[in-house]
């Protein structure tokens, strides 16, 4: 409490002097004014004088100028008047006026100011400082000689306070006002600290009836703040307010009595808020003085048997400083940014003041009360809606607040995937909201708790990815994967609900969308292929573990192949550039994945020629893939270099179908080769006869593979799939010429090299033959 006590005595100070040096710089400024307008009536007077005097010389030479001119004879030609005879009337046509001072150059003052400053305003200073000091001083010595008891010092007190009081209202009348103030603010004070001499230093009177007259003190400061139209007595009577409890505590927690006073002071200062908009400065201050002592109380006297009477308090200060944002909400005050923060702090403070009171023992309530505060936002947004008048930034004020209440409340009443869920929800709600209301700040809280959920599902749930307990794992239809769906569904409604022909933000909202929906349905995908294994791995041997570690592999290519052909359709009707980018990305990682671990079977004891998952995987990864071309053929003005786009499609199926065909090929021997016990290059003339052979064939099925490419190429007239062939082509001329010529056998050398140049013979007649063809439309 002393130490709360010397904050808020500190924070008073501060206060109270940046609005005397405000007060005192406003009347300095005035006070310049006026001194400036009095030097430039002077410098217009000299002016005056100086046309005077230059119109009398003018008139002087005129008068000059007709009496010689009467004097000639008649028909005589006027003389042409000489350069000084014209110089005067130019000179006062066009008189020359005093240049302004220059800016931020202070003019020098004159005598007669520099005397009022120092008669009227300084020696005033010093004086009443002098004044001060010296009855400072006679106090003092007057209590050390024992010359004035305990209850006359604060009787004295008591009296100079009430004759600083009259003397306030008397110099205001007569329109002294700063004198004034400051009276006023000495009696106040002087009365604040009799009282508190009265029941802490001496034991005059007990503590009802100082709290009752420290009490009066600040309702006294409050009506001199009005009356005066001063903020520094309000900010003074708040100051006394709040150090009252403080000043006369016993040690004791008196909650009832402590709370009771404080919401009554608050009601005060909010009344005077509502009166004068310009003391908005005494909103935040009360907002301080409350928590902080509402803090202190808690720290140092709370009980688990105060629960219930701490809630009803807490929710008092909620509403009473609620109570002028909703009048303030309906029109413009000066201060309005300024009005924004107690409201956010508000909402903030009392809902993690209601949590750290209710939820450790009423969890379930703690959800309901702070989906309680978000309701009373809205509502208190509807009400004020339909009234109309209802500004920008107190609409936005209303709707977040509410939002963030029931987001809150919703993580706070569930958890894990049930959070997912319901916040999916909201979120697709606040996306409703901002297309109806057309509240395009609605559509960035929507994104912001897309965000929170994403981040909710797959980090802080902790089993977003890997289902946990693995055991109880059921493909698809799991609470993870409807927590999966419903956010992409969320996603996927808010990207198709947002116009975005409106405005660029709203396109950038969308796009944002549709990748969020089009990334969640992947990973729910790729989560589910996983967990699918590792539910059908529990408690195998190693072997049936490699096995089934080589069948996810294989099957991940097809789950993506499947999961992008809709998106590649869909994005390609509706235009839809991030639902083909998507589609087109999670094809490249099938055929990645596909291309890898196609090339060998693992384990190859469990190989089975054609008939297995390799082949059953790479040909519906390669079916989606000309599924895929189909698509972009069919759409050719979707999106610009859509035909470049197909051209790798269709590269990829080609490379796909070439892993398959080496991979089948190879395999065949292999198997064979690990039953013999060795591996390629060992003595045993079995193993070295098919592993010669497994070389020979390998060759032939490439060069075979390049020629039907070719032929396809040249019948299709499709430049792109010759072009594959002849780098076939050229992959099998590296192999021949290096790996078969420098390690198989005489015979397998020369199968391999006839074939070769049978086949690059029969290409090179074919290019001869339909040069025409090749060469024309492709």
């Amino acid at each position: 409490m002393q130490f709360l006590a010397f904050f808020l005595v500190l924070l008073c100070a501060l206060v109270v002097l940046i609005v005397l040096i405000a007060k005192t710089s406003g009347h300095s400024t005035k006070i310049g004014s006026l001194e400036r307008e009095i030097r430039k009536l002077h410098a217009l007077e000299n002016r005056v004088n100086e046309l005077t005097s230059q119109f009398e010389e003018l008139r002087k030479r005129i008068e000059d100028s007709t009496t010689a001119s009467s004097r000639r004879k008649v028909g005589e030609k006027f003389e042409v008047p000489s350069e000084k005879a014209t110089e005067a009337p130019a000179e006062a046509r066009a008189p020359s006026y005093t240049p302004a001072p220059q800016k931020g150059v202070r003019p020098s003052r004159t005598r007669e100011e520099w005397e009022a400053i120092i008669g009227g305003k300084l020696l005033n200073r010093i004086g009443a400082l002098a004044l001060i000091i010296g009855i400072g001083f006679f106090m003092k010595y007057a209590f050390d000689n024992h010359w004035i008891g305990e209850t006359t010092r604060v009787l004295i007190g008591a009296v100079i306070g009430i004759l600083c009081l009259i003397g306030g209202y008397r110099t205001h009348k007569r329109n002294f006002e700063i004198f004034a103030q400051g009276l006023v603010g000495a009696g106040i004070a002087i009365l604040y600290l009799s009282i508190f001499a009265a029941f802490n230093f001496y034991h005059l009177v007990p503590q009802w009836v100082a709290f009752v007259f420290m009490s009066v003190v600040t309702l006294i400061a409050f009506l001199n703040g009005l009356f005066y139209d001063s903020l520094a007595e309000g900010i003074l009577g708040w100051a006394g307010g709040f150090l009252t409890p403080i000043l006369l505590s016993t040690g004791q927690a008196n909650e009832l009595g402590l709370f009771t006073y404080v919401v009554l002071l608050d009601a005060g200062l909010i009344a005077l808020i509502v009166k004068r908009d310009r003391w908005a400065i005494l909103e935040p201050l009360a907002f301080i003085g409350t928590w902080l002592l509402y803090i202190s109380w808690r720290e140092q006297y709370y009980t688990d048997g105060d629960l219930w009477m701490t809630v009803f308090f807490v929710v008092a200060f909620w509403v009473l400083f609620l109570v002028p944002d909703i009048l303030r909400s309906r029109k413009t005050t000066v201060v309005e940014r300024f009005n924004l923060v107690v409201p956010i702090l508000n909402a903030i403070f009392s809902f993690l003041a209601l949590y750290f009171l209710i939820d450790k023992d009423y969890h379930t309530w703690m959800g309901f009360a702070t989906l309680l505060m978000g309701v009373a936002y809205f509502s208190t947004f509807f009400v004020q809606q339909r009234r109309g008048n209802l500004r920008g930034d107190a609409r936005i004020q209303y709707v977040l607040t509410a939002a963030s209440l029931v987001a809150i409340a919703i993580a706070i009443q569930f958890s894990n995937f049930n959070t997912v869920i319901i916040w999916s929800l909201e979120a697709a709600l606040l996306v409703w909201c901002s297309k109806e209301w057309k509240e395009g700040y609605l559509q960035t809280a929507a994104l912001v708790l897309f965000g929170f959920t994403v981040f909710k599902l797959l980090v802080v749930s902790g089993n977003g990815l890997m289902y946990s307990p693995i055991r109880e794992f059921v493909p698809v239809f799991n609470h993870r994967a409807l927590a999966f769906a419903v956010l992409a569904a969320a996603f996927g409604y808010g990207a198709f609900t947002v116009d975005r022909s409106a405005s660029e933000r709203d396109k950038q909202a969308s796009n944002m969308m549709h990748v969020g929906w089009t990334v969640i349905l992947f990973l729910l995908a790729s989560a589910e292929t996983v967990d699918f294994f590792r539910f059908k791995m529990l408690d195998q041997l190693g072997v049936i573990v490699q096995r089934l570690s080589y069948f996810r592999t294989m099957t991940f290519g097809v789950v993506w192949i499947t999961l992008s052909l809709p998106l590649m359709w869909i994005g390609l009707k509706k235009k839809l550039l991030p639902l083909v980018s998507a589609g087109l990305v999670y094809a490249v990682l099938a055929i990645l994945f596909e291309a890898l671990r196609g090339v060998a079977f693992d384990p190859i004891d469990y190989y089975t020629p054609f008939f297995n998952i390799r082949t059953i995987s790479l040909l519906l990864v390669i079916t989606g893939l000309i599924l895929h071309a189909q698509f972009m053929q069919r759409s050719p003005d979707a999106f610009a270099n859509l035909n470049g786009l197909l051209n790798y499609v269709q590269i990829g199926a080609i490379i796909l179908l070439f892993v398959l065909l080496t991979g089948e090929t190879r395999d065949l021997f292999r198997r064979d080769i690990v039953a013999l016990g060795g591996q390629i290059g060992v003595v045993s003339a079995e193993a070295k006869r098919l592993t010669n052979l497994q070389q020979m064939w390998l060759s032939g099925v490439w060069l075979a593979y390049s020629a039907a490419l070719m032929a396809l190429g040249i019948w299709r007239k499709h430049r792109w799939m010759r072009s594959a062939a002849i780098v076939l082509f050229g992959i099998s001329i590296l192999k021949i010429f290096i790996y078969d010529l420098s390690f198989l056998e005489t015979v397998y050398r020369i199968f391999s090299f006839v074939a070769l140049g049978a086949i690059l013979i029969t290409v090179s007649y074919a290019y001869q033959k339909y040069k025409d063809v090749i060469g024309g439309k492709t």
